[in-house]
């Protein structure tokens, strides 16, 4: 078994990106036998929370340009995972919903014991619990930190960004 090396100069941040990396390429092959992408994975969650999303909502939610994620709405609404309908409120918009059969996959990927049992194995229950407190905490911290830095803050030993003088970035003094 590969296990994860821990030297001296590894940081928090390094282990929680060499980890995720590889549970992402992990789960990738889970969800390929289900036929799944990650990024289908992610409409299904979206929409699963919502009566019904825009095609632009659901791109600024999951940070994908409009193209994009018409080529996978397209995908999975042959496959009968989402429909697409007429916005109620601007027949020119689609409305986005999870079908039955979508619901049903995403239980399926996402159910720790059907979709990858030996994950459910790696940690007890208990551990799962403490886990997801921990990251949702993270979370809620990054979530408050974006903020901060869009309303022009920066965040705490962060120097400010530097302001490039555009005249002389042009060759101009």
């Amino acid at each position: 078994m590969n296990k994860l090396r821990e030297p001296a100069s590894q940081t928090c941040l390094d282990l929680c990106i060499q980890v995720g990396k590889r549970l992402y390429k992990w789960f990738d092959r889970r969800l390929e036998q289900l036929g799944l992408t990650p990024v289908q994975l992610q409409v299904l969650a979206a929409l699963a929370d919502h009566e019904a999303l825009r095609m632009s909502e659901l791109g600024e939610q999951l940070c994908c340009v409009g193209s994009n994620i018409t080529a996978v709405i397209g995908r999975m609404a042959d496959a009968g995972w989402v429909e697409r309908r007429p916005d109620p409120g601007d027949r020119r918009v689609r409305s986005l919903r999870i079908t039955r059969k979508g619901r049903a996959l995403l239980a399926s990927a996402t159910h720790t014991p059907r979709c990858c049992p030996e994950a459910a194995r790696w940690l007890r229950a208990g551990e799962w619990a403490q886990f997801r407190r921990m990251l949702r905490k993270l979370e809620s911290h990054l979530d408050a930190a974006g903020d901060q830095a869009q309303g022009g803050g920066h965040l705490p030993g962060a120097t400010a960004p530097r302001r490039r003088d555009r005249g002389a970035a042009r060759g101009r003094s």
